[in-house]
């Protein structure tokens, strides 16, 4: 299968993902329901009526990663990504919507990394001894840690899973909880920090 038929099928996958609430994978629900935003041609979300939080995010400091371990890959803290895109992908492997997530963010990461794109899965503490199995089950090639107090999903404010938040070249929040169906909207989000300097 070439390159651009993987890319394809990968973003098309992409247009069908939900959302698991952050209770239990029966608590998955869409989020234009509760609250979507625009930031340009980058669509946010905002769940549990939590669109004012996300959006005050915008443009402030990345909150530090205070994780608890890493499943896969060395620790490194946002301040070693100082001139890098970084994607948090906050998920879990109980969560079907993650699982659902998880090629598009290997092809999102493998077609990225010579651009300066960093992506790291924050695993909430539910279920977090299973990352570093799934994460090898999965050949997943970016780092994944394991948020074992929650302290980052908290940071954050994530409200649901799965939940993507970007930050800039210069640490800032650029994006916080973009919109992933369609998957479309989170590579407009990446290219468009990309090609800032």
């Amino acid at each position: 299968m070439s390159r651009l038929t993987l890319t394809a099928a990968v973003l098309a996958l992409g247009t069908l993902i939900p959302a698991c609430g952050p209770g239990t994978a029966a608590d998955a629900h869409t989020h234009a329901a509760e609250g979507e935003a625009r930031l340009g041609e980058v669509q946010i979300e905002g769940r549990a009526g939590g669109l004012d939080a996300v959006l005050a995010m915008h443009g402030q400091p990345a909150p530090a990663l205070s994780v608890t371990s890493w499943a896969n890959g060395e620790a490194v803290t946002l301040a070693d990504l100082q001139g890098k895109v970084v994607l948090l992908d906050f998920w879990g492997t109980w969560c079907p919507p993650c699982r659902k997530l998880t090629p598009l963010m290997i092809d999102l990461a493998n077609r990225h990394e010579d651009d300066g794109l960093v992506v790291i899965g924050v695993h909430t503490s539910r279920g977090g001894a299973t990352a570093s199995a799934y994460a090898d089950e999965h050949d997943i090639p970016y780092r994944v840690a394991v948020d074992g107090d929650d302290a980052t999903v908290k940071a954050y404010q994530v409200n649901g899973y799965p939940d993507i938040y970007l930050i800039d070249r210069q640490g800032r929040v650029a994006y916080a909880d973009v919109q992933q169906a369609p998957f479309e909207n989170v590579e407009r989000a990446v290219q468009k920090l990309l090609a800032q300097e």
